[in-house]
């Protein structure tokens, strides 16, 4: 966890791994499409690469787990993912991936340099809001790219990326439904899963009928 994120009095975390560099090698060989700025496969994930993820995903889910029981919470669920890479100049416009339904979101970098662009994270209504903290305004907080590094925040919070300065900018992003409670281990590696709500509304028809 890094305390610069207290300000925010929501939930970011931040935790460095180390992939292996066959893992890293292979998943940067996935073919992703030219969308608008940016090179990705934002729903477009195919079939022969989702073993490559999963074995991502079963690698950092020791951090994501850390990370996610810091913030209270006991398991989760990826419930959708893509990988995104930035070129020279490629950017990510201020946004949030949902502001709906309570859900974390996660980034995951398989490649970065120093000149890679940093993760800027603002407060939920910037640039409308803004908060004073200290006698000094505080209103975001900057996350620098690393290889192996891991940020999971609440998806409700707004983010974007500067142009980025270098080649090397690729990362793995998704969402994530969270539980309170223990759930079958197997779930962590799941893709496309029931949010706690589509869960609990699920329980409640079954209920229903019986």
């Amino acid at each position: 966890m890094d305390p610069s994120f207290d300000n925010f009095n929501l939930h970011i975390g931040r935790m460095d791994t180390d992939p292996s560099p066959a893992l890293l090698m292979r998943l940067k060989k996935i073919i992703l499409f030219r969308v608008d700025n940016k090179e990705n496969n934002y729903l477009r994930v195919r079939e022969k690469d989702k073993p490559f993820y999963e074995t991502l995903f079963t690698f950092i889910r020791p951090a994501l787990l850390k990370i996610i029981k810091g913030f209270g919470y006991q398991d989760y669920n990826i419930k959708e993912y893509w990988q995104q890479k930035f070129t020279l100049g490629d950017f990510q416009d201020l946004h949030c991936h949902s502001v709906d339904r309570p859900q974390l979101s996660f980034i995951y970098f398989i490649n970065a340099s120093s000149h890679s662009s940093p993760v800027n994270f603002f407060l939920p209504g910037y640039p409308y809001i803004k908060v004073e903290n200290q006698g000094a305004l505080q209103h975001k907080v900057e996350v620098q790219a690393h290889i192996g590094r891991l940020i999971v925040f609440n998806s409700f919070i707004p983010y974007s990326v500067d142009p980025n300065k270098d080649e090397e900018r690729e990362i793995i992003s998704g969402n994530m439904a969270y539980y309170l409670k223990d759930t079958i281990p197997a779930r962590g590696i799941k893709h496309l899963g029931l949010t706690l709500e589509e869960e609990m509304a699920q329980k409640k028809k079954t209920n229903a009928k019986t």
